[in-house]
């Protein structure tokens, strides 16, 4: 076995294992009862619903999609972890397919630091191993990007329609959809992609079938209020920061800075140890500094922006996707009618990483061992934060069952039967 497979394997091994043992760990809120609550709707009635569940900006997510994905499993397995098997397969999937991409794309170590950089990311793990909507972002992401780079050069059937299911099934999983529609009709009009519309039309007939309860609802006009409440679109624009922060998330995304669940562990509420507390605030403020990485790759990839003639940077059609990605999240951030949060954004997560694996494989071809070394420490800090997380956040305590399960009694018999509600 050759030293590239052999680390290929330990990647794979160590962030497999991690997202396996927090997936396991992923307890009922909310979000996760609502969730079932719909698969439940479909196992014992047989019927699709129009539409699925709340979206954060108010509206609810159109479609049957979600409801299949949760409902199916649980046909199989009446048990709240169910769906969580189809999650993980779909993120496994994601993974392999980014892997090939950027193996035929650039080189092979360039694949494999960004392989490590996607499957050792603390924001990858962590959101990919709650029960809720944007688990499965990530598999449209990567299928997002094989398509694309399959039609940079010439039109294709197969990538063509590939791109269609993925464009109609996606808004029926999550409200960031409109990340990969803005991104797509970037690369279109950037000519960066070559779509050929017979394949994409056919493609997108098959997503929309998951549509056909929402179409027969709104023609007999029993369906309910899709509208965003919160805000108006657009108002990102009207106050610069929203928008502005589509930019900030995307220089965060390949970082370590999981701040947002990294604060929320218990352990910042309860009496420890003081060496403990102050090796955990040490990680904490080591994770916030990882974005002053992401920062000085941002101004290299400006630099090479700006320069003309002779000098000018000519970037790969990958960094192509990476800044046109950029672009697409600002302007999603822009429409949104509410702040992104980080379940928001995560959909751009293969896209911001590509910039940052091509910068430190320039690093470890100059530098040597010594900055193969100081990755090797960075990927690992950021399974460490994960095991903190895994171990401390009440997500993945479970450590009693929500009261708003009594709401949905059919959610009930797929909890455990012997731990206690909580407390009010």
């Amino acid at each position: 076995m050759s030293r590239k497979s052999l680390l290929i394997l330990v990647v794979t091994a160590i962030g497999g294992l991690t997202y396996l043992w927090l997936l396991s760990r992923s307890w009922v809120g909310r979000d996760q009862i609502l969730l079932l609550r719909l698969g439940e709707d479909l196992v014992l009635t047989g019927t699709l619903s129009p539409m699925a569940k709340a979206m954060s900006g108010g509206g609810t997510i159109p479609g049957s999609l979600l409801q299949i994905l949760i409902g199916l499993p649980l046909y199989v397995w009446q048990d709240y972890r169910a769906p969580l098997i189809l999650v993980g397969l779909f993120n496994f999937l994601a993974g392999l397919i980014l892997y090939r991409v950027i193996k035929k794309e650039t080189d092979g170590q360039t694949a494999l630091i960004y392989f490590a950089l996607y499957w050792l990311s603390p924001w990858r793990i962590y959101h990919a191993a709650l029960f809720w909507e944007p688990a499965y972002l990530l598999l449209p992401s990567a299928l997002h990007l094989w398509a694309c780079s399959k039609l940079q050069k010439e039109k294709i059937w197969l990538p063509s329609a590939v791109l269609g299911m993925v464009l109609l099934l996606t808004p029926q999983l999550h409200g960031s959809f409109l990340f990969l529609s803005i991104l797509t009709a970037l690369l279109v009009f950037k000519k960066k992609i070559r779509i050929q519309w017979a394949g994409f039309a056919i493609g997108s007939i098959l997503g929309s079938l998951t549509l056909v309860p929402f179409a027969i609802a709104f023609i007999t006009q029993t369906l309910p209020s899709s509208l965003p409440s919160e805000g108006f679109i657009g108002r990102g624009f009207l106050f610069v920061y929203p928008a502005l922060k589509g930019a900030i998330f995307f220089l965060r995304l390949p970082t370590l800075d999981i701040s947002e669940a990294f604060k929320e562990i218990i352990y910042f509420d309860r009496p420890i140890a003081a060496p403990t507390m102050i090796l955990l605030r040490l990680v904490q403020v080591l994770l916030t500094l990882t974005i002053a990485i992401s920062l000085r790759i941002a101004w290299e990839y400006l630099k090479g922006w700006r320069k003309k003639g002779e000098t000018a940077t000519k970037y790969s059609w990958l960094e192509a996707y990476a800044g046109y990605s950029a672009i697409a999240l600002i302007i999603a951030a822009g429409l949104a009618p509410f702040d992104l949060q980080s379940w928001q954004v995560i959909i751009a997560l293969h896209a911001a990483l590509i910039p940052f694996a091509i910068w430190i494989t320039r690093i470890i071809r100059r530098y040597g061992r010594r900055a193969e070394f100081a990755f090797v420490a960075y990927c690992l800090l950021g399974v460490v934060s994960i095991l903190i997380i895994g171990l401390g956040k009440p997500s993945f305590r479970k450590e009693a069952i929500p009261r708003e399960v009594l709401k949905a009694p059919t959610v009930t018999k797929l909890l455990p039967p012997n731990l206690p509600l909580e407390r009010q």
